[in-house]
């Protein structure tokens, strides 16, 4: 992304390579991009093919241009797409857009005549990946344009203003609201300083008599998501306002090309108060606010993402192990039971047989949890009266309020219970072999070993009770089973062996006796 942000900018400011330069070294830089570039999530790799598609496109537009370019260019806007659809059409759009008439302001346009060549070029270049992406929709999701967030969460998931799928409204007073949260929290994000880069950047934009060629392109490439992320319900905040890091190439250029900007905007050898001058308190002021929040307040920031005691606990768990008989002390295969919380066990059962992410949130979120725990039971056993007798008595229309209150089970973990309600003999068992504190089973499952693959070291799964986990144990009986959760008396949770772990946290619910409202239940 570095690379092809910084030839697309000398490129593009051939006329003014300093300024080019100081873009390229911020992006190089920039807090808010190598941060969550450093996580496991996909916003860099739009990022970086949109950034390559927007250099071969140029590159493509040049009078002595190469058509290779333009196939370059279409591969990667559309890897882009099948990897963020809604951002790399925001953006790809304002490119093809604004880079035309930039290459014409450069010194020359490709020839009218080989302006159909070069589309169709293009579109072989995204072919491959596009055929790809329409054929995996279409496999696994019934419609080549179907995608799966669809699948995953229904209707109320597109774009527009409507009811998100939690229940929520998303209108325009919403949309106004996340969309000027999202760019003040860029303001902040983005280089670290003091000073709010959005309206440095706005700043420019407002002040300024002409933009030049690189400006509007940054311009166009920055804002493009902005506006497209208003029409969609979910802002993530994450390590900063994370739906615009594809974007973050765009706003380190076009702030370079602003604080410059404004710079050279003020008269040279204006004073103020004696002996001030404007222009040099502006260009000390923004070098100072950039140097500080990239040398002190980002290594600041860096800190606040390390990982939480649990986190780390997670990460150093060893990888359990066992001799396999005759084979000496060559370790062996181990299928690790991972005591995650009650109502993640009811709502992962749910959407193993067939609910939508949506409508298991809903039912989590609005109704007690022991009914949902009767609902998933039944959908598991396959009994479709049940289901549909038990579905028609819940609270399945989404909404973001009145809901049932939540009783602590263990610290930090609460579940749902209705005034008064006295737990199933079941339920109490679910929630008191939670007693000692749930363990999330997500970060561990990419750790270990794939279900269905070889089996080479811990398959780590969610522990279901030793009624279901029998089904597991019965698929791999070359594993030797294991627990990891909490325990009495552990400062945090520990490998222990499989029948230990079930006496331990499912062999004693009759201890709880008769039964009580779930309310006072754990109440000490």
């Amino acid at each position: 992304t570095v690379f092809f942000g910084a030839r697309l900018a000398l490129r593009l400011q051939a006329d003014d390579p300093a300024a080019g330069r100081l873009g390229a070294l911020l992006l190089a830089l920039c807090p808010f991009f190598l941060f969550l570039g450093g996580s496991y999530m996909n916003h860099v790799t739009a990022a970086a093919f949109v950034t390559l598609g927007a250099y071969a496109l140029l590159r493509a537009w040049e009078a002595s241009g190469h058509g290779g370019w333009a196939l370059v260019a279409g591969f990667a806007f559309s890897w882009a797409l099948a990897t963020r659809p809604l951002s790399t059409v925001a953006m790809g759009a304002a490119l093809v857009l604004t880079i035309p008439f930039a290459a014409r302001e450069l010194g020359g346009m490709a020839p009218g005549t080989r302006v159909v060549r070069l589309a169709a070029l293009m579109v072989a270049g995204a072919f491959p990946v596009s055929a790809a992406f329409l054929a995996y929709n279409a496999w696994f999701f019934g419609h080549p344009l179907r995608m799966g967030y669809e699948v995953v969460l229904g209707p109320a998931m597109g774009l527009g203003f409507h009811q998100d799928p939690w229940g929520n409204a998303y209108g325009l007073r919403e949309a106004l609201a996340w969309t000027a949260a999202d760019l003040r929290a860029l303001s902040v994000h983005l280089l670290e300083g003091p000073l709010p880069a959005v309206a440095v950047v706005g700043a420019y934009l407002a002040v300024a008599r002409r933009l030049n060629a690189a400006t509007r392109v940054y311009a166009a490439w920055a804002t493009a998501p902005v506006l497209s992320n208003a029409l969609y319900w979910h802002h993530g905040i994450f390590m900063g306002p994370r739906m615009l890091h594809e974007a973050a190439p765009a706003w380190a250029l076009l702030f370079a090309v602003s604080a410059v900007g404004l710079v050279r905007i003020c008269p040279k050898g204006a004073r103020v108060l004696g002996r001030l001058q404007p222009r040099n308190a502006l260009a000390g002021g923004l070098a100072f606010s950039t140097a500080l929040g990239l040398a002190v307040l980002a290594p600041l920031r860096a800190t606040s993402y390390a990982p939480s005691d649990e986190a780390v606990a997670l990460r150093a768990i060893p990888a359990p192990e066992r001799s396999t008989p005759g084979a000496g002390d060559e370790p062996g295969p181990s299928l690790v039971f991972v005591h995650d919380a009650w109502p993640g066990r009811v709502a992962m059962t749910l959407a193993a047989h067939g609910f939508r992410l949506d409508q298991v949130e809903t039912l989590i979120r609005q109704n007690a949890t022991c009914a949902v725990d009767a609902l998933a039971t039944a959908a598991a056993a396959g009994e479709g009266a049940r289901v549909r007798e038990l579905w028609a008595a819940m609270d399945t229309v989404p909404r973001a309020d009145g809901l049932p209150p939540r009783v602590g089970v263990a610290p930090g973990y609460l579940i749902r219970a209705l005034p008064g309600e006295r737990l199933t003999p079941e339920c109490r068992r679910q929630a008191w072999s939670d007693r000692f504190g749930v363990v999330d089973v997500a970060p561990l499952t990419w750790r270990g070993d794939l279900p269905g693959g070889p089996a080479r070291g811990a398959l780590f799964v969610r522990d279901l009770g030793p009624e279901r986990n029998a089904v597991l144990l019965e698929l791999h009986p070359e594993r030797t089973p294991f627990v990891y959760s909490s325990v009495e008396g552990s400062p945090g949770p520990v490998l222990i062996p499989y029948e230990e772990g079930m006496r331990l946290l499912w062999g004693e619910g009759e201890a709880l006796g008769p039964a009580e409202p779930a309310a006072s239940l754990f109440r000490n």
